[in-house]
């Protein structure tokens, strides 16, 4: 009988402390709720006040990022519209030539570079520099696309300067 008193002593006791447990750790979850709460609306509160004058910097920097967009769209149509007047213009045909025929024709390339999967070489003379793009993945790399600019480095459109250009090569 003793004994059975003094475990149902322990179960009691046992009980009413897992009790206690459950009600001092809801009180440090509704503690933390209210510290981090408190934390959020300091921050917004923060945010808030700052808000109006970077709302208008962020505008501003976003519609000039547009403007320089749509600049270099319209620039780079121009290049592209000025290569095809290139192309119909040119007499000679420099579609899928080697790098070596280039070189027998032209010299050596005052610059080759490789970019990935492309490499370009150029040719300069005192007027004009030629610009010939090769895809490297190939195994005999050929002539896909080729540009011909002034010393500025503009695209070349007038036929005149095309001819000249080519004499200035000796290629005419």
């Amino acid at each position: 009988m003793r004994l059975f008193l003094f475990f149902s002593f322990i179960i009691l006791l046992s009980g009413c402390t897992s009790i206690e447990v459950a009600k001092e750790i809801n009180k440090v979850t509704t503690g933390i709720k209210k510290s981090v709460t408190n934390i959020i609306k300091n921050k917004e509160k923060s945010i808030e006040k700052e808000d109006p004058k970077k709302l208008e910097k962020v505008t501003e920097l976003e519609k000039e990022i547009e403007l320089e967009k749509e600049i270099i769209k319209t620039e780079k149509k121009k290049e592209k519209k000025l290569a095809k007047q290139q192309k119909k213009i040119v007499k000679i045909n420099f579609f899928s030539k080697t790098l070596d025929e280039l070189r027998q024709d032209l010299g050596n390339p005052s610059l080759l570079r490789n970019d990935g999967g492309t490499q370009m070489a150029r040719f300069d003379t005192m007027g004009c520099r030629l610009f010939f793009f090769f895809n490297s993945n190939l195994n005999l790399p050929r002539v896909e696309h080729f540009e011909i600019r002034d010393t500025k480095g503009n695209l070349i459109d007038k036929k005149e300067h095309i001819q000249n250009c080519y004499k200035n090569f000796k290629l005419t």
